[in-house]
């Protein structure tokens, strides 16, 4: 018989072949290796002081890394946030191109970008050559409504005898309006001037957000199977946060921003309809009032219907008054719940205190990462309330008696 060859050995079947392979990456090797040591048999002590170590190296890393990135807290949050709400619009594109997802989420993007992104520019520039004409125009606008003050019939109700003690209140009008509107103008002035300092924060902002996206549309899915494999919670749990945040995230987009859209365009096109100038400006006041709880379109309605008593157009008041009480009011009413949900609704004062604080800390963009982070917070203390019931119901017992 003849001596086999060299080349004629039979080859190697089985997991040894796969990890002697040279196709597998030599991360995929050392994966491998390290699966392969966590199996073998070492003493507890050991395995304890690994996992500690391993622990606070993790932690320390973490802490490190989340001081690189924390400028970038905010695109990213955005980026989760618009990702949750536009998936739809993902899975369509997903259709279209026969499940192309670089794709899809390039023309999801784009779609965004075009749709959102620019209009909104364009509205801003409009708003700020209204601002700046509004400020231009404003003093003699007040005298004016000093003079037709004192001719109004409501500076002649105010002279009948039986209001005679209101007399006695002295107020210079013309001084306190110039006042409010020196203030006015000079926080007005100082936004330009940021906004327009800060163009390429924001355009760097809106970049990354978009190149977040663009990966999340990719990626997601898979992102959220690890973050889930890796998480020492319960299933349960990692299925509320992640349910938490889709609502909450929905809720404030799609709730507040419609809803202040909603009242600051009728808003708008009241004022424009009774012929108030700079109607554009007013409507996007309306709309940044909307934006805080407690307030809205109402708080710059109905002192401009006020202001029609004491021109004396009557019927332009009334109109304003009724679009603000019956019409642009109830906006809220009817397209809260159907947005927004009873299961995301959070307490008043907690969207009010971490709206505020948001807008604070993050900017304009911190109406929709206050309330998220909020919500995100009291997820976990429920999760806490559950998981520890048993000891909370026994201490409350305990201090019952």
């Amino acid at each position: 018989m003849a001596q086999r060859k060299k080349h004629d050995r039979p080859k190697k079947t089985g997991k040894k072949e796969s990890s002697d392979s040279p196709t597998i990456s030599e991360q995929g090797k050392l994966t491998q290796r390290l699966k392969a040591i966590q199996k073998t048999n070492l003493e507890p002590n050991t395995i304890a002081l690994n996992r500690k170590t391993l622990l606070i190296l993790l932690g320390m890393l973490g802490i490190t890394l989340f001081f690189i990135v924390k400028m970038f807290i905010v695109p990213v949050i955005l980026a989760l946030c618009f990702t949750t709400l536009f998936y739809p619009m993902y899975s369509f594109f997903l259709r279209i191109t026969r499940n192309n997802k670089p794709i899809s989420s390039i023309l999801c993007c784009l779609a965004l970008f075009f749709g959102l992104l620019i209009p909104t520019y364009l509205l801003i520039q409009m708003i700020a050559k209204e601002l700046i004409q509004f400020y231009g125009t404003a003093e003699p606008v007040i005298k004016d409504l000093i003079h037709k003050g004192d001719e109004s019939s409501f500076a002649k109700l105010l002279e009948h005898p039986m209001l005679a003690s209101l007399h006695t209140i002295e107020i210079d009008w013309q001084s306190l309006l110039f006042s409010a509107l020196k203030t006015v103008g000079g926080y007005g002035t100082t936004l330009l001037n940021k906004t327009s300092t800060e163009v390429l924060t924001l355009i760097l902002t809106f970049a990354i957000m978009f190149f977040t996206m663009f990966y999340l549309f990719l990626d997601g899915e898979k992102l959220l199977r690890r973050l889930q494999y890796l998480s020492p919670l319960r299933h349960e749990y990692d299925e509320l946060l992640f349910k938490r945040f889709l609502m909450i995230s929905r809720a404030t987009i799609r709730g507040t921003i419609v809803i202040g859209l909603a009242q600051g365009l009728l808003g708008g096109l009241t004022f424009l309809a009774v012929g108030i100038k700079s109607w554009l400006l007013w409507g996007f006041v309306m709309v940044m009032f909307s934006l805080i709880p407690f307030t809205g379109a109402w708080m710059v309605m109905l002192p401009a219907a006020l202001l029609q008593v004491v021109y004396g157009h009557y019927g332009k008041a009334f109109i304003v008054a009724i679009m603000c009480i019956l019409v642009v009011s109830t906006v809220d009413n009817i397209l809260r719940p159907r947005l927004v949900g009873n299961e995301a609704k959070m307490h008043d004062l907690i969207v009010l205190f971490s709206t505020l604080g948001g807008i604070a800390v993050y900017g304009i963009m911190g109406f929709i990462v206050g309330p998220v982070i909020a919500a995100l917070f009291m997820t976990v203390l429920d999760m806490y309330g559950i998981e520890y019931e048993t000891e909370l119901n026994k201490y409350e017992s305990q201090q019952t008696f």
